[in-house]
């Protein structure tokens, strides 16, 4: 029995699905089912043909493309450690989540689905570039350590993170917004999703250079690194 000031929103586009509480590193989700017992939640959509009989979902259902905000695809070259809602950042705010995740048609990339908050959508631009910040990454070689780590945020819960770059690459669009089913690429981490001019070096051997840590110095001040080798 549903209260009759609903009537306008039960249409074949409203949602309704289980709500159980859960907890995990990524979020605590449902703690008042504790008390209260299962329940089930609605996603109310005024849009489409009136209906009354509905099909409940075990857990949320992704976000509609209607739904206020920027709507993204985001290609990794494998999951890791991204789940649904995993947030997405920006300058360290939370400005989004991925809402849902399949493989691409080909089954050689994991395609993200991802959700901007409509008061941050702005931020994303056609050249603004995705990059992973889970977990915590070292390296040691005979160039030296180094530890990156986004925050001890996205050491226990993952995240993504995007930025747009000052300089532009070829094929690229400056300041120009995003638009719902723009697709971008994730990034390892920060330094791989650099915008810079790529420029090939030959050596006579490799001894000694490390792919992420060999340096590119003028005058003492670093203008690159080694990327591959």
């Amino acid at each position: 029995s549903i209260d009759p000031i609903m009537e306008g929103v039960l249409t074949e586009n409203t949602q309704f699905w289980i709500v159980k509480p859960s907890v995990s590193l990524l979020n605590i989700s449902g703690l008042d089912a504790l008390i209260s017992g299962n329940y089930i939640q609605v996603r109310p959509v005024s849009d489409g043909k009136e209906q009354r009989e509905f099909k409940v979902m075990q857990s949320m259902p992704a976000l509609s493309e209607k739904t206020p905000g920027l709507h993204l695809f985001i290609d990794s070259d494998d999951l890791g450690s991204i789940r649904k809602h995993t947030p997405i950042y920006f300058k360290n705010i939370n400005v989004g989540h991925i809402d849902d995740f399949k493989l691409s048609e080909d089954a050689k990339k994991v395609r993200l689905n991802a959700f901007i908050k409509p008061e941050f959508s702005h931020l994303v631009k056609k050249n603004s570039r995705f990059y992973n910040v889970s977990g915590l990454n070292i390296k040691a070689d005979l160039s030296g350590i180094d530890i990156k780590m986004e925050s001890i945020r996205s050491l226990i819960k993952g995240g993504i993170s995007f930025y747009t770059p000052n300089y532009i690459a070829d094929n690229e669009q400056a300041n120009e917004l995003s638009k719902n089913a723009d697709i971008y690429k994730l990034y390892n981490d920060f330094d791989d999703a650099k915008a810079g001019i790529k420029v090939l070096l030959n050596f006579d051997t490799t001894v000694g250079l490390s792919e992420g840590n060999t340096k590119i110095i003028f005058k003492g001040i670093v203008l690159g690194v080694i990327k591959k080798i």
